[in-house]
């Protein structure tokens, strides 16, 4: 009896080893699906959205989800991995990045059936945000519209009817003035519009390009094409757009350096205006200013002009020299699954209650989620009425930084708006030869 329990034992022990070495093998065998990020958002943490999904996926396609977030010198790295041979499976990066990605050929255009599929389900702004040369790049995720974004109590206050805010250059100056707060010593206490004048000059250039765009100029043109082309800002509009700004430091006193972040200057009452996302006050007032009474709209411009309202956002891309590029372009179909786009764009923000980015499917956008919310449906007019994508030029980033780094200069007095505006002509023209 007892050798055959021990024999039984035995058997037992040998099956469960050998369940044990398969799943042991098997799970050795398993892809890992490595995917590369900038955003914070998304990283592989407790509590995250993006957390359920890479799980989900996981369980799904029995894989493993491996995700780095790179942060200083994304591009340079993503390219340098590329140029190696070894880039993730997917990166998501911002679309001003995703340029020259697609002009050096780092990373792959869809499959006709996927991309066929992308512009029959994805709402129209999007595929366009996604396409050049009538190829999808990637999946666009966050759209970011930007917007003027005023304190409700502050107008009041000013004398400002809260629901009728500035539309053109001249009545937006005036506004400013009226908003703005000095103390005994006539230094700025308040400023009537917060400008955003410190960090990378990417972050100078989104939230003043409305400037330009709204005078009747332009980055660079033609806006669709990845090579060539010349700058179209140093002209009557273009300095026109830059002096607004200039203006207002030095002439109205109605903005001013040595405040914060101008999302974060709304939101402690340091100003009475600011333009940025349209998400960026709407998921952060309910932790960080429940008493703020708020509201947003279109960009102001010049009389007789356009608002235009600069749109961007993140991009989902697979790089050519994807080791698993069957799994990553599964991860792509993935994330257009309309419960997949529901549920991140319900959950992105829910931590703080407040709203987030908007989704990209035209059924997420029939949901009554979003069909029936006003701040949903003011920034989807927003962006479809008045929104102005960026150029496609390869040299996209290089224009940014150059453009942003010579404005700042002019604002600072480090010389005029006509020398910034010259120079920077001067010295994108030359890469955009290149």
């Amino acid at each position: 009896m007892k050798r055959k329990r021990m024999r039984c034992v035995v058997s037992i022990l040998l099956v469960l080893g050998l369940i044990m070495g398969i799943a042991s093998s098997a799970f050795s065998a398993a892809k890992t699906l490595k995917i590369w990020i900038l955003m914070d958002q998304l990283t592989d943490k407790p509590g995250r959205p993006f957390t359920w999904l890479y799980r989900e996926f996981e369980r799904e396609f029995g894989c493993k989800v491996e995700v780095s977030r790179i942060g200083e010198g994304f591009l340079k790295k993503l390219m340098a991995a590329s140029l190696a041979g070894n880039p993730p499976d997917v990166s998501h990066q911002m679309d001003t990045m995703t340029r020259p990605l697609v002009g050096r050929r780092i990373i792959e255009p869809f499959p006709p059936d996927l991309q066929e599929e992308y512009v029959k389900i994805v709402e129209p702004i999007d595929v366009k945000q996604s396409m050049v040369e009538g190829k999808v790049w990637g999946v666009w995720y966050g759209l970011d519209v930007y917007g003027l974004f005023w304190n409700r109590d502050m107008y009041r206050e000013a004398g400002l009817d809260p629901g009728k805010p500035p539309k053109t250059f001249k009545d937006f100056r005036t506004y400013a003035k009226k908003l703005t707060k000095y103390d005994d010593r006539g230094e700025i206490k308040r400023v009537g519009y917060a400008i955003r004048h410190v960090g990378h000059p990417h972050g100078i250039v989104h939230k003043m390009l409305w400037q330009i765009w709204g005078a009747g100029a332009d980055l660079v043109v033609p806006r669709d094409t990845l090579t060539g082309g010349k700058a179209a800002f140093n002209n009557q509009a273009g300095i026109t757009g830059v002096k607004l700004v200039y203006d207002m430091l030095h002439e109205d006193k109605s903005t001013a350096f040595g405040f914060p972040d101008p999302r974060e200057a709304l939101l402690r009452g340091l100003a009475a205006m600011q333009i940025s996302e349209t998400w960026s006050i709407a998921y952060r007032y309910t932790t960080e200013a429940p008493d703020l009474d708020w509201d947003f709209a279109p960009t102001p411009a010049l009389v007789g002009n356009k608002p235009s309202p600069p749109v961007s956002g993140w991009m989902w891309t697979v790089p050519k020299g994807a080791k698993n590029k069957d799994l990553a372009w599964e991860w792509e179909k993935f994330l257009l699954r309309p419960t997949v786009d529901l549920f991140f764009y319900l959950n992105l923000y829910a931590h703080r209650l407040g709203f987030g980015q908007s989704p990209i499917l035209k059924e997420t956008w029939d949901n009554p989620w979003f069909s029936r919310n006003t701040y949903y449906k003011k920034i989807r007019d927003l962006a479809d009425s008045y929104g102005q994508l960026y150029p496609w030029t390869v040299h996209l980033d290089e224009v940014f930084t150059i453009f942003g780094t010579n404005v700042l200069k002019s604002w600072n007095k480090q010389m005029s708006v006509e020398e910034a505006l010259a120079d920077a002509e001067k010295k994108i023209n030359e890469i955009l030869t290149q």
